[in-house]
């Protein structure tokens, strides 16, 4: 946040559940007459590394975001300055600069944590290590392409 306007890189927020349990998927086709002659999960789902999961959250994640994220809300607004600034020069709505996102994050917005924590990536500890190295391939193709827009 403090570098240079070039070396300043887009950061991703990714929630994460790591869970023991192993993860199932239904089958496209599923129906009710193959979940009743099923005689094992196999028949009607197949086994997934890490599935993507639509949740609201309650009071207690509002207060953890609001209590992990409170230093936040200290950082001096002229320290970065320059790349808000930049990016309202080039496009970016108000409610995507860095300011914004920090300050509602600190003070536990609900439009900034539906926006950020209601999707999140439900992943077999097993399966930790693909979910990250699939999450670095998606985040660099698109700091790539992000890249190329500007240039």
């Amino acid at each position: 946040m403090y570098a240079h306007r070039e070396d300043n890189n887009p950061f991703l927020i990714c929630p994460i559940l790591l869970t023991t349990a192993e993860l199932f998927v239904a089958h496209r086709n599923l129906a009710t007459s193959m979940v009743e002659t099923a005689t094992c999960l196999s028949d009607i789902a197949k086994s997934a590394p890490y599935i993507i999961l639509y949740s609201d959250y309650g009071p207690d994640f509002q207060r953890h975001c609001m209590r992990e994220c409170a230093q936040l809300g200290n950082i001096d607004p002229t320290q970065i300055e320059d790349i808000e600034t930049y990016r309202e020069e080039n496009g970016e709505y108000s409610f995507y600069l860095p300011s914004f996102l920090y300050e509602s994050l600190a003070e536990g917005m609900r439009s900034t944590l539906v926006s950020y924590f209601t999707q999140f990536v439900v992943c077999q500890m097993s399966s930790f290590d693909i979910l990250i190295s699939d999450i670095k391939k998606i985040a660099s193709k698109a700091g790539r392409t992000s890249k190329k827009r500007r240039e």
